[in-house]
C-alpha cells in the first residue's frame, strides 16, 4: 500500500526536524507557463519517477541537470522560489526558445534529509506526492521540504532523486 502525503508527511516531519539539514538551491531554471490540462511526466536517469497535470496558473520547470527533468509548479511557488521579476531572456538558437522557456535565479530553501536504506525500506517504493499522484522514492534520495507555515511547520514533502539534488543544492551558508 502507498504511503499518503499525511502518512509521509508524520514519518519525516520529525526527521527532518531532528536531522536535517538546510540546503539552498542554487541551479537556475528553465521555466514557463503551463497550458491548463497539460500533463508533465518527470523522468530522471530514464525512470518516470511521478506526473502531473497543469492547472491554470501553474509553470513548467525544465530543470538545468543531466537529465533535464520537467515538473510543475505552483505560481504562488515559482513566486516564493524563484526570482520571478528577473527572467533571462535565452540565446536565439537555444532549443527550448520556441517553446516559452525563460532563465531564472533560485531563491529556495529547504531542509532535507537523505533516505537511508533502512528509511527506503519503510516506503515500498513509492509514497503519494502532494497533487495525488505516487512518487518514486529510493535509498540515497533526499526527502526534503521549502513549504512550511507562518510558525515553521512542515507542509509537504517532497522527494528529489539524488543525482538532481546533487546538480542543484549546497548546504546552506
Amino acid at each position: 500500500m502507498v504511503l499518503s502525503q499525511q502518512e509521509t508527511l508524520e514519518m519525516i516531519r520529525p526527521l527532518l526536524e531532528k536531522e536535517g539539514k538546510e540546503y539552498e538551491k542554487y541551479q537556475r531554471a528553465l521555466i514557463r507557463k503551463a497550458a491548463p490540462g497539460e500533463i508533465v511526466v518527470t523522468v530522471v536517469g530514464g525512470k518516470e519517477e511521478t506526473r502531473n497535470t497543469a492547472q491554470e496558473g501553474d509553470m513548467v520547470v525544465h530543470a538545468m541537470t543531466h537529465d533535464g527533468e520537467e515538473y510543475i509548479l505552483k505560481e504562488s511557488q515559482f513566486r516564493k522560489n524563484y526570482f520571478a521579476d528577473r527572467p533571462e531572456d535565452l540565446p536565439q538558437d537555444h532549443e527550448l526558445k520556441d517553446k516559452g522557456f525563460k532563465l531564472y535565479m533560485p531563491n529556495r530553501r529547504c531542509t532535507a534529509i537523505e533516505v537511508s536504506e533502512a528509511l527506503a525500506t519503510r516506503f515500498g517504493g513509492s509514497f503519494m506526492a502532494a497533487w495525488g499522484q505516487e512518487m518514486v522514492v529510493s535509498a540515497g534520495d533526499f526527502l526534503a521540504s521549502g513549504n512550511k507555515s507562518a510558525d515553521g511547520t512542515i507542509q509537504e514533502i517532497i522527494r528529489i532523486e539524488q543525482g538532481a539534488f546533487i546538480q542543484t543544492y549546497r548546504e546552506a551558508k
